[in-house]
Parts: C-alpha cells; sequence; structure tokens
C-alpha cells in the first residue's frame, strides 16, 4: 500500500509540474504579446497622426468612446469582466480555442476601426 501510495504521489507530482510548466510557458507568452501588441497600437497610432486624414485621430478616437460606452454595464459605466467558456478544460483547449476565433474577432475590430 505505501508503494502504491509512493507511486502515485509520484506521478502527481510529474504531472503538477508539466502543468506548472507549461502555465510557465503561457504567461511567458502573454507577456511577449502584450509587448508586440503596445508596439503595433504604437507604430500604427503614429503612421495615423503621420499620414492620416484631417480629424482622423478625433475621429477614431470618438469611434473608440462609442464602443466603450456601447459594451459598458448600464449603471457602472464600467466594461464587464471576460468569461472564460465552461468547457474549457485546459491551457491546450483555451488556445485552440483563440485559434479558432482570431480571425473573426480581427475582422470585426477592423470593421469598427474603419467606421
Amino acid at each position: 500500500l505505501v508503494a502504491a501510495m509512493g507511486v502515485a504521489a509520484r506521478l502527481t507530482i510529474a504531472k503538477d509540474a508539466k502543468t506548472q510548466d507549461r502555465l510557465d510557458k503561457l504567461h511567458d507568452q502573454v507577456v511577449i504579446d502584450k509587448q508586440e501588441d503596445k508596439d503595433r497600437f504604437t507604430q500604427a497610432w503614429k503612421k495615423l497622426v503621420l499620414t492620416g486624414g484631417p480629424n482622423d485621430e478625433r475621429r477614431l478616437l470618438h469611434t473608440l468612446e462609442q464602443l466603450a460606452k456601447q459594451t459598458a454595464i448600464s449603471g457602472t459605466g464600467k466594461q464587464p469582466t471576460p468569461q472564460q467558456d465552461t468547457k474549457i478544460a485546459s491551457v491546450d483547449h483555451l488556445l485552440e480555442q483563440a485559434d479558432t476565433v482570431s480571425a473573426t474577432f480581427h475582422e470585426q475590430l477592423k470593421a469598427i476601426v474603419k467606421q
């Protein structure tokens, strides 16, 4: 019985270590992606300032303000907390779902910005 418990403990420890390693890698990637997004936004904003038409900056800021108002929680004005799909059971499943919706999400954002 003690030997079986020892084996089970080692398997659990190994599984936990693997999960922690995957979470650490995901965290590192999120940090990298966040910086890349910030850099892309900065470049896009500079391009808008340099090459945009009259009032493009004001129009974009107005559009973003309207979007924020449309998606805000009534009464508080705050944005709702993002909710993870209850069907997601692992980091891998989360990444798969992100890949599935990524193209549609970015197309919707582009349409909003072009308004």
